[in-house]
């Protein structure tokens, strides 16, 4: 994610020599589709942040879980406390 977010202002060649990859598996990573599991996890990221904020930001894992699982979202206590915690 590194180098997508800063390849506007630096140069991939540049970028790799200091990261120390080759350029090659640079553009194969960025022609790569993104994953199943980096999908589901950004969905339910959402789902959680939304939750979050629509409650005043009170909500915790625990009452954020229930919510979900209402809205047939399956997940754990633990990955909604990991989500809030990285947002």
């Amino acid at each position: 994610m590194f180098i997508k977010a800063e390849s506007a202002s630096y140069r991939v060649t540049k970028l790799c020599e200091v990261l120390c990859i080759k350029r090659s598996s640079y553009y194969a990573w960025d022609r790569r589709p993104e994953s199943e599991r980096s999908k589901r996890k950004q969905k339910l990221t959402d789902l959680v942040k939304k939750e979050f904020y629509d409650n005043k930001r009170i909500p915790g894992a625990i009452k954020i879980v229930k919510k979900l699982s209402v809205q047939e979202a399956l997940v754990s206590r633990k990955l909604v406390a990991k989500f809030m915690k990285e947002n």
